[in-house]
């Protein structure tokens, strides 16, 4: 008995070679599955990019200067220039653009953000902040600003109303989008095949 290690349950067996294969292989799978996910995500991102340049400047320009707003290709596919009146203000017009808002009364487009900074311990006091935050003097920063599609779709109702904006504050412009309105791709595309 003296010859048996008492403390045999205790040490853990190697694992095998066949096991140490596998693992690296299944190691192998997952960088290679990581890989593919940020070519994919880059691939989609370029996508969109392409796509955006197409619908908005390369068919919109075209299609103006041969005089057609819409057109239907031998396949079925249906196009049309849509346009609408969409705003973008610059970051530097921003803040001018929120005081305009605010003189005008229109404030409740813009979103308002209080952040605040805790040490890890303070979660109480984070907890407890909100109500106190004039009264303890406590340093907030304050951020604005205007979502582009709210301040677009208000634009367009402003406007369409006959007020009047500075437009180039608003960074007011014509949007022009080519739309698939027939044949669209997801008319045909199942979610695996083309």
């Amino acid at each position: 008995m003296d010859s048996e290690n008492k403390y045999a349950k205790f040490i853990d067996e190697a694992p095998s070679d066949d096991q140490m294969s596998r693992l690296a292989t299944m190691i192998k799978e997952l960088y290679d599955a990581e890989l593919e996910v940020l070519r994919c995500e880059k691939a989609l991102k370029d996508a969109k990019k392409t796509h955006t340049l197409i619908s908005e400047k390369t068919i919109p320009n075209h299609m103006e200067s041969i005089g057609l707003a819409e057109f239907k290709t031998k396949s079925g596919t249906k196009i049309k220039v849509e346009s609408k009146v969409s705003a973008k203000p610059s970051k530097d017009n921003m803040p001018r653009v929120i005081e305009w808002l605010i003189k005008n009364k229109h404030e409740g487009l813009i979103k308002r953000t209080l952040s605040m900074l805790f040490g890890v311990k303070e979660k109480e006091r984070a907890d407890k902040v909100k109500a106190q935050l004039m009264k303890d003097r406590l340093p907030v920063r304050e951020t604005m600003k205007v979502e582009t599609s709210t301040l677009s779709a208000w634009v367009r109702k402003w406007l369409e109303e006959g007020n009047d904006l500075p437009m180039k504050m608003f960074g007011v412009y014509d949007k022009r989008v080519a739309k698939i309105v027939e044949g669209k791709p997801k008319d045909v595309f199942d979610g695996e095949n083309l």
